[in-house]
């Protein structure tokens, strides 16, 4: 399977998500929402392994962060619209089950979680996609871009020589990027972190990235329940197919232009329907 298969898929999982959340309601269409968002959960592990291997094939690491972290920052304002939309959602859903003039506070959100198992099941979700980050995943992609680049320089000085050092610095600047991307706060920091540090380092053994992508699932995808995780899991078992090869490269930058447009798009749509 090529790059740019590969890339195709990512881009379809991240629109099924965003979809998802901008026109279902999941308590009305529980199925429907429940396989966008499975198909949504595919995009982390693709995201992040495509990184990884756009730095080791990237003719500057320098450029391809700037270019990453760009794109990320145009498609902030897009990604909050697209976010207010789950939240009205979520407030809609206390003023539905709750009370009418309800609103939208850690109080009313904890009764509405209570209210029922499908509309926990339903909320507790849109409220983990929307309701928790400020700063949109491509740009926690470009954290993580960074933080390789760092820890790449780091081998080259310490591997082989000082091992101790390596993995010392090495786990710092992992720390240090988690810290930042959680405090501030950016988009699935530690499931980006970890699969971009996974993908890095045992680059090349697939058994051993198919094991820890299985622990990752069990560790951070549980919250969103069994079929949610599992497309995760088949993302990060699909990417062990990548042959090597680029595919089409006609399309570089349309790949990058489509992240902060389907969010504007599904925004307006949602607006005006």
């Amino acid at each position: 399977m090529t790059a740019f298969v590969l890339k195709i898929m990512l881009a379809v999982s991240v629109i099924c998500g965003n979809a998802a959340v901008v026109f279902v309601d999941g308590e009305k269409l529980s199925g429907l929402y429940t396989i966008l968002r499975m198909i949504s959960m595919m995009a982390v592990p693709f995201a992040a392994f495509m990184m990884v291997e756009g730095f080791y094939h990237t003719k500057s690491r320098k450029k391809y962060f700037l270019r990453l972290f760009s794109f990320g920052l145009i498609a902030e304002i897009p990604f909050l619209l697209s976010s207010s939309v789950g939240l009205q959602r979520i407030a809609d859903g206390i003023k539905t089950h709750i009370d009418a003039n309800a609103e939208l506070n850690a109080d009313n959100l904890r009764k509405l979680l209570e209210s029922s198992e499908g509309a926990k099941k339903y909320y507790q979700d849109l409220y983990l996609v929307t309701g928790r980050y400020a700063i949109d995943g491509l740009l926690t992609l470009s954290m993580a871009l960074l933080m390789i680049i760092l820890i790449d320089k780091v081998r080259e000085k310490y591997f082989g020589i000082k091992k101790f050092a390596f993995v010392s610095l090495s786990t710092l600047v992992i720390m240090g990027t988690l810290a930042v991307t959680i405090i501030f706060p950016f988009e699935n920091p530690l499931e980006i972190v970890f699969f971009v540090a996974v993908f890095y380092y045992l680059r090349g053994n697939r058994p051993a990235i198919s094991l820890m992508s299985l622990l990752m699932v069990i560790c951070f995808y549980s919250k969103f329940g069994v079929e949610l995780a599992c497309g995760t899991v088949t993302a990060a078992l699909i990417v062990q197919s990548y042959n090597g090869k680029q595919g089409s490269n006609k399309f570089k930058y349309v790949f990058y232009c489509i992240y902060p447009l389907q969010f504007l798009i599904l925004f307006v749509i949602k607006h005006y329907m």
